[in-house]
């Protein structure tokens, strides 16, 4: 249970990055 939790906040960390950082991209260029 404990490690399916994880896996599950992993995963929406990856998601959150993957929208972030083009937008920080964007900002930087």
């Amino acid at each position: 249970m404990a490690i399916k939790g994880l896996a599950q906040a992993m995963k929406n960390l990856d998601a959150i990055n993957r929208r972030a950082v083009p937008r920080a991209a964007a900002t930087t260029l």
